[in-house]
């Protein structure tokens, strides 16, 4: 039995006894048989039995792991506040880039425009065809809401089926529908005047999505706006319009985007007295 700095232990025939750690009442042992200290004896003044030095309590042990889930907690909050926020930006982005190729492919169709020329304009009779080169703004209902609706002849036309013409003057249409999810769609229809084939509006290439605001104010050459316009009639004097502000606001989160642009239309015909 070895005692000493509250040190007791019995040691094993082949070992000799170490020195006392006051501080841990623990008693290393050399074993001439091994040729390492590797017994290790708790002495009186401890608590607990035969354990290691530099062990960790039970309450160590959860505190800790209180510590690391509070940790993790907290990385994960942030990370996913962060993966949110950054799925809003992007989704808000291309949303932005849409309303901006709509604005775009609209000015590109305007500064197209075609108008039959003053000399050749002749006023319809009432049982007479349209102009076939007309320009007109009226107005649809679409699921209880108003749009407007914008037709006019340009000649920026874009084939899209096989067997229609590449070129030629097309008459243009600008027109909203109702989505399967209750919103609205903007399309836009592209017929070759005067034999190009009726298109169905439902099936009119989709210019932008999640419309939830759409309008056009047309200047006469004397500035003033006007909601509707119709070349062949009286109320404008069988003119064209000199430019076209066109509004448009899309649905998107945090909050909606609202676009704006003004065009000034290339050719125009005057009001005939």
């Amino acid at each position: 039995m070895l005692t000493g700095n509250h040190c007791v232990c019995r040691c094993k025939a082949d070992t000799t006894a170490g020195p006392c750690n006051p501080l841990s009442g623990m008693r290393s042992f050399f074993s001439r048989s091994t040729g390492r200290y590797d017994v290790w004896c708790r002495g009186r003044g401890s608590s607990g039995g035969n354990a290691p030095p530099g062990g960790f309590t039970l309450l160590e042990v959860l505190v800790s792991i209180v510590i690391f889930a509070i940790v993790l907690t907290a990385i994960y909050t942030t990370f996913n506040t962060t993966t949110s926020h950054s799925a809003a930006i992007d989704g808000s982005l291309g949303d932005h880039a849409m309303g901006l190729s709509c604005l775009n492919r609209m000015s590109i169709d305007l500064q197209s425009l075609y108008v039959t020329a003053e000399e050749l304009y002749r006023k319809p009779g009432f049982t007479d065809p349209p102009d076939p080169f007309r320009f007109l703004a009226a107005a649809d209902t679409i699921g209880g809401t108003s749009f407007p609706r914008l037709e006019f002849a340009s000649q920026a036309h874009l084939a899209s089926t096989a067997g229609v013409p590449r070129r030629g003057i097309a008459l243009i249409t600008y027109h909203v529908t109702a989505a399967a999810d209750g919103g609205f769609i903007l399309r836009r229809g592209d017929r070759i005047i005067p034999e190009g084939p009726e298109t169905d509006p439902l099936r009119n290439p989709i210019l932008c999505e999640g419309l939830r605001g759409l309008s056009f104010v047309l200047y006469d050459d004397e500035n003033d706006a006007y909601d509707v316009w119709d070349s062949d009639s009286d109320d404008v004097g069988h003119a064209t319009p000199t430019a076209v502000r066109i509004r448009i606001e899309i649905d998107a989160s945090p909050k909606p985007i609202q676009l704006e642009t003004l065009i000034r239309l290339p050719v125009q015909r005057s009001k005939k007295t």
